[in-house]
């Protein structure tokens, strides 16, 4: 039976649901840097999450990367908006920053979350994947492996060379190249629906693969974490109560912060192995040129877990997490507490 337009717009829609993010974080500076270029934000309350990795090539100059790379992420995040419209903002507002001066340029990654679409804009060759565990049988055994739903692709000019936010018009290596727009991509997520994003300095090291085999075997202890906090209905109790802790601690965000120390430190070992196969590598040859072994750099890791609307956010969640404290003004530090 064919049905008029009329009653297709008077069929009830099913209600949109509200989700929220868990989220975690972890950063390793590269060894010979000792704060790091890279910046790194995450917040439960702002149901957002955001990496930078500040150019190097721009000390010849007297800039402080990675202190370039913290502004720009600051002006990103410090109001909530869409993905698209804060990396837009943030790259026009460094332009006009008396902290960014002397100049600068830094790639830039924000992702957040609206009731259940998660948006993602990248400028660069940070990277975010969003994990689904979907049911693997291996022999008799059937499992939970993540499964890739959606990843965003890098933004290079050439091997090696990101695209990027300048405090200039335009940075010295886009000089030629005309302005580059930030790529904008959305999945719609669920509970359970894991998001990582990094830095260059992991996803250079660390094939896809790698990241899932380390993934999969910390699912069951981080969905019991979450569980603590009332995020999966009606296990969530009798979970509670099997990993109730002392009073204070907040076991989602711990197990979040464990598994980006945990994936920060797959990247770094693999960076120290001069013999490793890596992606980086591979890239490189795939440019005609010769590389082996790990690439030592700054690895900012930061993981969300989606968890359902009914979650109880504790005041560890609410309070923000990123490394660019110093950087901030006294009107940013009040809008970001």
């Amino acid at each position: 039976m064919l049905r008029s337009a009329t009653t297709r717009a008077l069929r009830p829609r099913t209600p949109r649901r509200t989700l929220k993010l868990l989220v975690g974080a972890h950063l390793v500076p590269h060894p010979d840097k000792k704060d790091g270029e890279d910046a790194f934000y995450a917040s439960s309350r702002q149901a957002a999450l955001g990496v930078a990795d500040g150019v190097g090539g721009s000390k010849r100059e007297g800039v402080d990367p990675g202190a370039f790379s913290r502004r720009l992420l600051a002006h990103a995040v410090t109001e909530r908006r869409p993905a698209d419209e804060a990396v837009a903002k943030a790259r026009e507002a460094v332009k006009d920053d008396v902290l960014c001066k002397k100049g600068g340029s830094s790639t830039l990654l924000v992702a957040t979350l609206d009731d259940a679409t998660l948006s993602v804009s990248n400028l660069g060759d940070s990277a975010l994947i969003v994990l689904r565990p979907t049911p693997r049988k291996r022999g008799d055994v059937v499992q939970l492996w993540p499964r890739i739903l959606l990843r965003t692709h890098d933004q290079t000019h050439y091997f090696n060379c990101p695209y990027q936010a300048s405090a200039s018009d335009e940075a010295p290596a886009d000089a030629d190249l005309g302005a580059c727009g930030a790529d904008t991509i959305a999945a719609h997520v669920r509970s359970g629906d894991l998001v990582i994003a990094a830095t260059d300095g992991y996803w250079d090291n660390v094939f896809d693969s790698t990241t899932l085999a380390t993934i999969a075997p910390r699912l069951p202890a981080l969905w019991a974490a979450a569980a603590h906090q009332n995020a999966f209905g009606g296990l969530s109790k009798r979970v509670q109560r099997m990993t109730d802790d002392a009073a204070g601690r907040d076991p989602a965000r711990e197990a979040l912060d464990a598994l980006a120390e945990t994936l920060a430190g797959v990247a770094v070992s693999i960076a120290g192995e001069d013999a490793a196969v890596t992606p980086f590598a591979a890239s490189a040859r795939d440019d005609g040129l010769s590389f082996e072994g790990g690439k030592e750099d700054d690895v900012a890791v930061v993981c969300g877990l989606v968890v359902e609307d009914d979650v109880e956010l504790s005041a560890v969640d609410e309070a923000p997490r990123h490394n660019f404290e110093s950087v901030l003004t006294a009107r940013e530090r009040i809008a970001l507490a």
